[in-house]
């Protein structure tokens, strides 16, 4: 590779926005995929590409969050791997090329038809994350990483419990209790050491 053409890795800040986004690149490519399952990989890595620029990029001083400024730059990338992948016109896979059919009063019955429906808000899967942190840094310590290990890093309860080192019975007790806490049923049963 030409020396002028290579790129400077990122500094500690840029990698740290890199690997917290990450899920919000996967999430925006996820419908492409879905659509153009032969060109998984094209998608994927265009959205961490992209991922990568935009944190390279990002001026925290201009006052745009960078979700939304990367928000962009993802969905930029993904239209162009999509216009590429429409320019080929299947010819090379005709098999799985997307069907195309006019519509009909019953058309949306049998699926979903691109571009009839808004599409899902950008980043709200990341948002809700981040509102689920929030409701967690109220439990304790313990429970707050059993409940993460179960919503956040989407596993099993065998696998959790296996990833905090306890029994899977521990785990659902504790599961039980942080729902009861976050409800506030337990401070209503008499445990005031739980603090909201």
């Amino acid at each position: 590779m030409p020396k002028s053409s290579r790129r400077s890795p990122l500094n500690d800040d840029q990698r740290d926005l890199a690997e917290r986004y990450l899920p919000l690149a996967r999430a925006l490519s996820r419908p492409f995929k879905a659509i153009w399952p032969v060109a998984r990989d094209e998608f994927e890595s265009a959205a961490c590409m992209a991922l990568v620029e935009a944190a390279e990029a990002y001026e925290p001083g201009r006052g745009v969050r960078f979700a939304t400024f990367a928000r962009h730059r993802i969905r930029g990338a993904l239209r162009d791997v999509q216009r590429k992948m429409v320019v080929l016109g299947w010819r090379k896979d005709v098999k799985h090329a997307p069907a195309v059919q006019t519509l009909c009063y019953s058309s949306e019955q049998h699926g979903r038809i691109l571009g009839s429906e808004l599409d899902p808000p950008i980043g709200a899967e990341l948002e809700m994350a981040e509102e689920v942190e929030v409701w967690l840094r109220k439990l304790p310590p313990k429970h707050a990483a059993a409940c993460r290990e179960l919503y956040l890093n989407d596993r099993t309860q065998v696998e959790a419990a296996e990833a905090l080192g306890c029994s899977q019975s521990r785990l659902s007790y504790m599961h039980r209790e942080a729902l009861a806490m976050l409800d506030g049923t337990w401070y209503s049963r008499g445990r005031a050491d739980f603090i909201a």
